[in-house]
């Protein structure tokens, strides 16, 4: 009888999978196997470059096409371009940022970036186009700043947590109530140059029991327990 060379239990002459550690007995047959991942791991990367790759032209055949029939109509209408040099702006926009998304894997922290300059262009162009405030540079961007800075801090400390189980929405729970007081204290400071924080804190104070009460579950339930056990679903 043949022995497996893995774990050295003894196998039968037409075994080809040993039963105990199920390792492939012939080692041409685990080259074979590990040759076949390879291409199939191959196969899938390629096949998710060229979906990617069809979502942002269909986007720009799309986006493309709704800019190109309301620049035709804004120009029959009032023989200028007047309102669909917004929805050029806008769309320009969309699709900036569906790019960035699609390809967010690759360079994560990247995206986050790209995302926030082509917003803030964004906001800065209708800013300076509809009104005469600067609200854009001292109210919308540092808004959207903070909001990235903390999605950032947010994706970082989910990555480093390893057990995940009712943490996770506590962690999303304090980060909504601090984005939400920084976004008061930017409007205050716009609109009164001082710091006053009214409704944001009533909300930090009341997310407060829920996560505690989130954490205490989390950390009184055993690892990797089935929750539709745990709740008898």
């Amino acid at each position: 009888m043949k022995c497996c060379k893995n774990c050295g239990v003894e196998l039968d002459s037409n075994m080809i999978i040993c039963p105990l550690c199920n390792q492939y007995v012939d080692n041409n047959r685990l080259q074979e196997k590990t040759q076949i991942q390879e291409l199939e791991s191959t196969s899938n990367i390629q096949s998710s470059i060229e979906k990617n790759r069809l979502f942002v032209e269909v986007s720009a055949i799309v986006l493309g096409s709704g800019v190109l029939i309301t620049l035709f109509i804004d120009w029959l209408v009032h023989k200028s371009i007047t309102w669909s040099y917004y929805n050029l702006i806008a769309s320009a926009t969309l699709f900036a940022n569906i790019t960035v998304i699609i390809f967010r894997n690759r360079l994560p922290y990247l995206f986050y970036w790209a995302s926030f300059i082509t917003n803030s262009a964004f906001l800065i162009i209708i800013d300076n186009d509809i009104t005469d405030i600067d609200w854009s540079i001292k109210l919308a961007i540092p808004i959207m700043l903070s909001f990235y800075i903390n999605l950032i801090l947010l994706t970082r400390i989910i990555k480093l947590i390893r057990e995940k189980g009712f943490n996770i929405p506590a962690i999303f729970l304090i980060a909504t109530g601090l984005f939400l007081m920084i976004t008061e204290s930017f409007i205050s400071l716009y609109l009164y140059n001082v710091i006053v924080l009214k409704w944001s804190l009533i909300v930090a104070v009341s997310i407060i029991p829920v996560t505690i009460s989130l954490f205490y579950i989390h950390f009184r339930l055993k690892k990797r327990i089935d929750l539709k056990r745990f709740f008898n679903i």
